[in-house]
C-alpha cells in the first residue's frame, strides 16, 4: 500500500488584496489592526496562496522517498538529496516552481504547483496528515477549485474520511473524543521518542518568504511530513485492521438509509463517531446494520 504523508505552507499578502476584501476582513469578528488582518491571511483559503507542499511516501513500514514542490523566483534547479533519519537514508527531491517576480506571479506559480501535486499523488492508496482535515486538505481543495483544477476523487467523495480507507488525520486519532488531547506535532513526536529537528518555527514562514529564503521553507515543510510519517509508523499497530474498515461505499449507503428513515445528518455523524471510538465500527458490523435497516423497511 502506497501512503503519502503531506503538509503545506501558506502565505497571505495584504498588497494584493482589494479594499473591499480588506474592509470586510478588518471588521469581521471585531475590528482588527493591519497586522491582525495580515496574520489572519495565512489561514484564509480564499486569499492565501500555497507556497510549498511536501510529501513523504511510505510502503508498508518503509519510508521510500520525499518530494517538495515550492515557489521560488531564483534560478534554482531541482535537486535530490539523501537525508539520514533514525538509521534510514531517504532520497528527497526539492522541486522549485519558478515564478518571477514571485509576489506578482504567485497565483500562476501556485496553479502549476497544484497541478504537479495532484498528478504526483494520483496513485496513492492512503493519505496521512497531522491536522490535515482541518487545515491542509480543505485549503488544497479550495485553492484547486479556485484555479479550476481537478481534485483527487477520494478526497471529495469521502464525506466521512475519518472512518474510511483513504484519509487518516493523526491528530484526530490521538486527540480522543471532542479533540481534548490535541497538541502540536513536535510536542507529540518528542513524547513518542521521535527526534525533532527544528529548522524554524511556523510563525517565521511569512518573514522567511519575504526574505526570499524559499529553500528554507521547503526544508521546514518536508521535515514536518517526515515527523508525521515517523509518528504514523509508531501508531500504525494500534489502528484498526485495514481489511476490517468499512468502505466509503458502505458508509455512504448506510448514511442514505438513515437519512431516508428521518435521521438528521449531524446525529448520524455523531453516531458514526461513537461507534468508531467504541471499536465496533467494522466492515462486517456495518454490513449487518445495513441489512437490518433494509429488512426493517
Amino acid at each position: 500500500m502506497r501512503i503519502a504523508v503531506i503538509d503545506i505552507e501558506t502565505f497571505g499578502d495584504l498588497e494584493n488584496m482589494s479594499y473591499l476584501d480588506y474592509k470586510y476582513l478588518r471588521l469581521r469578528g471585531g475590528e482588527k489592526t493591519d497586522e491582525g488582518v495580515e496574520q489572519s491571511l495565512a489561514f484564509n483559503p480564499y486569499l492565501l496562496h500555497i507556497i510549498s507542499v511536501a510529501i513523504t511516501y511510505l510502503e508498508g513500514k518503509d519510508i521510500i522517498e520525499g518530494k517538495v514542490y515550492y515557489l521560488s523566483d531564483s534560478q534554482e534547479e531541482e535537486k535530490k538529496e539523501q537525508l539520514e533519519s533514525e538509521g534510514r537514508t531517504i532520497p528527497v527531491s526539492y522541486c522549485p516552481i519558478r515564478s518571477s517576480p514571485l509576489r506578482q506571479e504567485i497565483s500562476c506559480g501556485e496553479r502549476e504547483m497544484l497541478l504537479r501535486f495532484w498528478e504526483e499523488i494520483s496513485a496513492i492508496d492512503r493519505l496521512v496528515t497531522y491536522n490535515g482535515r482541518s487545515f491542509d486538505v480543505p485549503i488544497l481543495c479550495i485553492r484547486s477549485m479556485i484555479h479550476q483544477i481537478e481534485v483527487k476523487r477520494e478526497i471529495l467523495a469521502a464525506r466521512y474520511q475519518k472512518f474510511g480507507n483513504f484519509h487518516l488525520d493523526l491528530i484526530e486519532f490521538l486527540a480522543g473524543q471532542e479533540g481534548r488531547f490535541s497538541f502540536q506535532l513536535d510536542f507529540v513526536c518528542r513524547k513518542f521518542g521521535i527526534p525533532v529537528k527544528k529548522i524554524m518555527d511556523g510563525s517565521k514562514v511569512r518573514d522567511t518568504f519575504l526574505k526570499g529564503d524559499y529553500r528554507a521553507i521547503a526544508e521546514y515543510n518536508y521535515y514536518d511530513t517526515l515527523m508525521t510519517a515517523l509518528l504514523y509508523l509508531k501508531v500504525a499497530p494500534y489502528l484498526p485492521e485495514e481489511n476490517n474498515r468499512p468502505t466509503e461505499k458502505q458508509l455512504n449507503f448506510l448514511e442514505s438509509l438513515m437519512l431516508g428513515d428521518g435521521w438528521d445528518a449531524p446525529v448520524i455523524q455523531r453516531i458514526f463517531t461513537l461507534l468508531q471510538e467504541s471499536g465496533i465500527f467494522t466492515r462486517d458490523n456495518v454490513s449487518k446494520l445495513i441489512d437490518y435497516l433494509k429488512s426493517s423497511r
